[in-house]
């Protein structure tokens, strides 16, 4: 996995990142990484709503496994 390091980011923007992550029971990094990918998937027309649902079930298969 790559590593990305930013440097100046306003500190209101960071605050809204951290509470949407809570709000969505992630980390920050989890959060940016999700905004970062949809962000990048909306771009090259994949359907967010079928890669959230392979998402979620790749998550609820490896947690009953």
């Amino acid at each position: 996995m790559n590593q990305i390091t930013l440097q100046t980011m306003k500190p209101t923007v960071i605050k809204k990142l951290q509470n949407l992550a809570r709000s969505h029971q992630h980390t920050l990094e989890e959060e940016i990484t999700v905004i970062l990918e949809n962000a990048v998937l909306v771009d090259r027309g994949v359907n967010l709503e079928d890669r959230q649902e392979s998402k979620l079930s790749a998550l609820y298969s490896t947690r009953n496994s």
